[in-house]
Protein backbone atom coordinates (compact mmCIF):
# COMPACT_ATOMS: atom_id res chain seq x y z
CA UNK A 1 0.00 0.00 0.00
CA UNK A 2 1.11 3.59 -0.60
CA UNK A 3 0.70 6.76 1.10
CA UNK A 4 1.05 10.08 -0.44
CA UNK A 5 4.44 11.51 1.13
CA UNK A 6 5.13 15.26 0.60
CA UNK A 7 9.24 14.99 2.01
CA UNK A 8 9.37 12.62 -0.92
CA UNK A 9 10.98 13.70 -4.56
CA UNK A 10 8.21 10.87 -5.75
CA UNK A 11 5.09 11.97 -3.17
CA UNK A 12 5.28 7.55 -2.66
CA UNK A 13 6.21 5.64 -0.02
CA UNK A 14 5.95 2.21 0.96
CA UNK A 15 3.41 1.59 3.97
CA UNK A 16 3.90 -1.67 5.70
CA UNK A 17 1.45 -0.90 9.19
CA UNK A 18 -1.66 -3.28 9.32
CA UNK A 19 -5.39 -2.10 8.53
CA UNK A 20 -8.11 -3.68 9.83
CA UNK A 21 -11.08 -4.31 6.88
CA UNK A 22 -14.77 -5.00 8.71
CA UNK A 23 -16.05 -8.63 8.54
CA UNK A 24 -18.68 -9.17 5.80
CA UNK A 25 -22.15 -9.73 6.79
CA UNK A 26 -23.60 -13.08 6.59
CA UNK A 27 -27.34 -12.15 6.39
CA UNK A 28 -28.91 -9.27 6.09
CA UNK A 29 -30.88 -7.66 9.22
CA UNK A 30 -34.09 -6.47 7.59
CA UNK A 31 -35.05 -6.71 3.80
CA UNK A 32 -36.95 -3.45 2.25
CA UNK A 33 -36.74 -4.46 -1.23
CA UNK A 34 -38.83 -7.30 -2.97
CA UNK A 35 -36.25 -10.23 -3.34
CA UNK A 36 -36.46 -12.34 -7.05
CA UNK A 37 -39.18 -14.55 -5.07
CA UNK A 38 -41.57 -11.78 -4.29
CA UNK A 39 -41.14 -9.76 -7.53
CA UNK A 40 -43.83 -11.96 -9.68
CA UNK A 41 -46.53 -10.72 -7.33
CA UNK A 42 -48.39 -7.59 -8.23
CA UNK A 43 -48.59 -4.19 -6.30
CA UNK A 44 -52.02 -3.63 -5.72
CA UNK A 45 -52.47 0.01 -5.93
CA UNK A 46 -54.35 2.11 -8.46
CA UNK A 47 -53.28 5.75 -9.51
CA UNK A 48 -56.64 7.75 -10.34
CA UNK A 49 -56.14 9.77 -13.40
CA UNK A 50 -58.85 12.72 -13.95
CA UNK A 51 -60.40 13.29 -16.89
CA UNK A 52 -58.85 15.95 -19.44
CA UNK A 53 -62.13 18.50 -18.57
CA UNK A 54 -61.48 18.09 -15.20
CA UNK A 55 -57.68 19.21 -15.69
CA UNK A 56 -58.50 22.26 -17.77
CA UNK A 57 -60.85 23.80 -15.88
CA UNK A 58 -58.54 23.18 -13.09
CA UNK A 59 -55.99 25.24 -14.27
CA UNK A 60 -57.76 27.68 -16.20
CA UNK A 61 -60.44 28.50 -13.32
CA UNK A 62 -57.51 31.13 -11.41
CA UNK A 63 -56.67 32.33 -15.10
CA UNK A 64 -57.57 36.24 -15.22
CA UNK A 65 -57.07 36.85 -18.49
CA UNK A 66 -59.60 33.80 -19.76
CA UNK A 67 -62.21 34.96 -16.80
CA UNK A 68 -62.38 38.38 -18.25
CA UNK A 69 -62.65 37.15 -21.72
CA UNK A 70 -65.43 34.82 -20.40
CA UNK A 71 -67.06 37.53 -18.64
CA UNK A 72 -66.85 39.63 -21.69
CA UNK A 73 -68.49 37.62 -24.20
CA UNK A 74 -71.20 36.31 -21.67
CA UNK A 75 -72.06 40.29 -21.29
CA UNK A 76 -72.40 39.83 -25.37
CA UNK A 77 -74.80 37.36 -25.64
CA UNK A 78 -76.97 38.82 -22.65
CA UNK A 79 -76.63 42.21 -24.52
CA UNK A 80 -77.80 40.65 -27.33
CA UNK A 81 -80.67 38.29 -25.74
CA UNK A 82 -82.00 41.20 -24.09
CA UNK A 83 -82.18 43.24 -27.64
CA UNK A 84 -84.70 39.89 -28.37
CA UNK A 85 -82.23 37.95 -30.35
CA UNK A 86 -81.71 34.85 -30.44
CA UNK A 87 -77.88 33.35 -30.53
CA UNK A 88 -76.88 30.20 -32.79
CA UNK A 89 -73.89 28.14 -31.75
CA UNK A 90 -72.08 29.26 -34.97
CA UNK A 91 -72.58 32.84 -33.69
CA UNK A 92 -71.22 32.25 -30.29
CA UNK A 93 -67.81 31.60 -32.42
CA UNK A 94 -64.85 33.89 -31.14
CA UNK A 95 -62.51 35.35 -33.73
CA UNK A 96 -59.44 35.15 -31.46
CA UNK A 97 -56.60 36.14 -34.26
CA UNK A 98 -57.60 39.54 -33.66
CA UNK A 99 -57.67 39.63 -29.67
CA UNK A 100 -54.05 37.71 -29.53
CA UNK A 101 -53.18 40.18 -32.20
CA UNK A 102 -54.15 43.20 -29.56
CA UNK A 103 -52.66 41.22 -26.86
CA UNK A 104 -49.74 40.89 -28.47
CA UNK A 105 -49.90 44.78 -29.75
CA UNK A 106 -50.35 45.79 -26.32
CA UNK A 107 -47.48 43.44 -24.76
CA UNK A 108 -44.91 44.93 -27.06
CA UNK A 109 -45.98 48.46 -26.74
CA UNK A 110 -45.16 47.98 -22.71
CA UNK A 111 -41.76 46.17 -23.72
CA UNK A 112 -40.62 49.08 -26.00
CA UNK A 113 -41.87 51.38 -22.82
CA UNK A 114 -39.60 50.16 -20.42
CA UNK A 115 -36.58 49.51 -22.95
CA UNK A 116 -36.81 53.33 -23.41
CA UNK A 117 -36.94 53.65 -19.70
CA UNK A 118 -33.70 51.52 -18.59
CA UNK A 119 -31.89 51.16 -21.65
CA UNK A 120 -29.89 54.57 -21.67
CA UNK A 121 -29.16 54.49 -18.28
CA UNK A 122 -27.73 50.79 -18.96
CA UNK A 123 -25.76 52.56 -21.93
CA UNK A 124 -24.59 55.37 -19.65
CA UNK A 125 -23.05 52.76 -17.43
CA UNK A 126 -21.46 50.86 -20.10
CA UNK A 127 -20.05 54.30 -21.37
CA UNK A 128 -18.46 54.80 -18.01
CA UNK A 129 -15.81 51.89 -17.99
CA UNK A 130 -14.88 52.11 -21.12
CA UNK A 131 -11.47 54.66 -21.98
CA UNK A 132 -11.28 54.87 -25.59
CA UNK A 133 -14.33 56.90 -27.48
CA UNK A 134 -14.20 55.02 -30.38
CA UNK A 135 -15.97 52.37 -28.49
CA UNK A 136 -18.59 54.00 -26.78
CA UNK A 137 -21.70 53.37 -27.70
CA UNK A 138 -24.24 56.35 -28.65
CA UNK A 139 -27.88 56.97 -27.20
CA UNK A 140 -30.27 57.36 -29.63
CA UNK A 141 -33.68 58.99 -28.88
Amino acid sequence: MYKDRKNLKDSLACDDSLKKFPNELTAADKVDYPSDDESDEEINFELEIPKLSDMINQFEKDDIVIAKLEKGVQMKIDEVKFKGFSISDSEKIIDERESKLQLLNENITKIREEWSSTLPTLIQGLNASIKDPINKANVLN
